[in-house]
């Protein structure tokens, strides 16, 4: 089943409307029967937002869809052991903030809540560009993880540290340096890479 035939499911099963559901989450009604006609796919920000609005986990609409891989996407066949399937949503440049596009490109099986594709060395050799990054979204992290966040306003992929109130955000490359932006904003935790070659 697709994941179209997923948000209409479940936003029956809760009575309501495209349009209800469309103003819960601030997109227009259209969009909604887009998504449930399967003509676009949501982007990983307003899938969650439909997950909070009809009380259902994010891999509920992974379940049941079939495994969906573009293998000019992740650059190999690989069969890893599935969980669920997750969007991949785009591409992360590890070295420059940028904000993540909001296409899917393909899925995977794993335990997380969304993948991208990273374009820079800026994490080698733990992370390289054309590797695959799957994401458990989460609004904190602990000392040394690796994570999506937003620094200044603009994404970036980087470890994590923090010390007092000063939050460093270090790149395992040597010849890359570490950021201390005045706001950040942690969208999830690294759980697993899968290397491109």
């Amino acid at each position: 089943m697709s994941i179209g035939f997923q948000i209409r499911w479940a936003r029956e099963s809760k009575k309501l409307t495209q349009q209800e559901l469309a103003k819960r989450i601030g997109i227009p009604r259209e969009t909604i029967s887009h998504y449930e006609n399967d003509k676009m796919t949501p982007g990983a920000a307003n899938l969650k937002k439909i997950a909070d609005a009809l009380d259902k986990p994010v891999d509920y609409f992974f379940q049941k869809t079939e495994l969906r891989v573009k293998e000019k996407s992740v650059g190999y066949k690989t069969a890893i052991p599935s969980q669920f399937n997750i969007p991949i949503v785009g591409h992360v440049d590890a070295e420059r903030p940028v904000l993540m596009e909001e296409n899917i490109e393909g899925y995977l099986e794993l335990r997380g809540d969304f993948a991208l594709k990273v374009l820079n060395h800026c994490m080698s050799p733990t992370i390289s560009s054309g590797d695959i990054i799957v994401v458990r979204q989460q609004p904190t992290a602990n000392n040394g993880d690796i994570v999506i966040a937003v620094a200044d306003g603009e994404q970036t992929l980087k470890r994590f540290y923090k010390k007092g109130a000063q939050i460093t955000l270090k790149p395992d490359n040597p010849n890359y340096k570490p950021i201390q932006p005045k706001k950040v904003k942690i969208i999830g935790k690294v759980v697993k890479c899968i290397k491109s070659c």
